[in-house]
């Protein structure tokens, strides 16, 4: 079942407010706050995502008509409040489509409920439509964070 898109400003602030709680533990193993700064308006903005923590570092994906990621190309130093741990992280935008695929097929393995938001129908064994699947990998960024360098993590 897919969110109706007007209740995620209040949704939205419900997850930001119980993420910074002691309660944090009912959802931050799956969903993080990003802290980034505006490209345009150059203020802070703090959003809850979804993440996939592996290897790559810590991953997350959004539409490309998003805007939070065009602020994270823009300002890639951003903080992550993750299991109620805040710390900075760099960010790189993936948008080859073999990758975007691979974090994908991950995050739709961890949280089949995500299909929707992508626009994708699984079969009974979790199997992406092959056509839709492609359509969502061209229409998704993923957003990869790594711990910041010191020098970063000091300011």
């Amino acid at each position: 079942m897919r969110i109706p898109e007007f209740l995620f400003p209040l949704i939205n602030l419900v997850v930001r407010a119980l993420l910074c709680s002691p309660l944090h533990g009912l959802l931050s193993k799956s969903i993080m706050l990003v802290r980034v700064r505006g490209r345009k308006s150059g203020r802070a903005r703090t959003l809850p995502v979804r993440y996939l923590a592996d290897a790559e570092g810590i991953c997350s994906s959004t539409a490309r008509e998003t805007q939070w990621w065009r602020n994270v190309a823009a300002n890639p130093d951003v903080t992550l409040r993750i299991r109620g741990l805040e710390a900075p992280y760099r960010c790189r935008i993936v948008t080859e489509p073999d990758l975007v695929g691979d974090y994908l097929m991950r995050l739709l393995a961890h949280y089949p409920q995500d299909a929707a938001y992508h626009q994708v129908t699984l079969d009974r064994d979790g199997v992406p439509d092959p056509d839709q699947f492609a359509r969502a990998v061209e229409s998704t960024v993923v957003v990869v964070a790594s711990h910041a360098p010191a020098r970063l993590a000091e300011n």
